[in-house]
């Protein structure tokens, strides 16, 4: 089976997954997308502006940590996972929203059997 059909098989998954654990009204959960739209060379004189837009994610559901999988070192009490397709890619130190509540990405995992990522697995943190 090809990458791109097993991709299919996953957002498929995905969708069916969102469809029975929330509902239309849920708010999105998008990827917080900053870009650098002002400030000059000297950061102290000029400082940088930055501007936001939100990249939706689709098909994305949230989990979350077993009780035996929080070590309070790596994963702490209120983490949580996202899965989410590979449509957008998801790297650590991201900010992902969902409703207002922003998460950091402490660690991503792309499952990627081969060279195409076809999933990723993130650790999200509330800050």
């Amino acid at each position: 089976m090809a990458a791109i059909d097993i991709q299919a098989k996953i957002r498929a998954g995905l969708k069916k997954a969102v469809g029975k654990t929330g509902s239309p009204s849920s708010p999105p959960v998008s990827l917080v997308v900053r870009t650098q739209s002002g400030g000059g060379a000297n950061p102290i004189t000029d400082p940088p502006t930055y501007s936001e837009s939100l990249t939706t994610l689709v098909d994305a559901i949230f989990q979350s940590y077993n009780a035996d999988q929080i070590d309070g070192t790596t994963i702490l009490s209120g983490d949580r996972r996202l899965v989410s397709n590979s449509d957008v890619a998801i790297k650590q130190n991201d900010i992902i929203e969902q409703a207002g509540q922003r998460y950091k990405v402490i660690d991503v995992d792309p499952v990627a059997p081969v060279s195409d990522s076809l999933v990723y697995k993130s650790q999200l943190r509330l800050i």
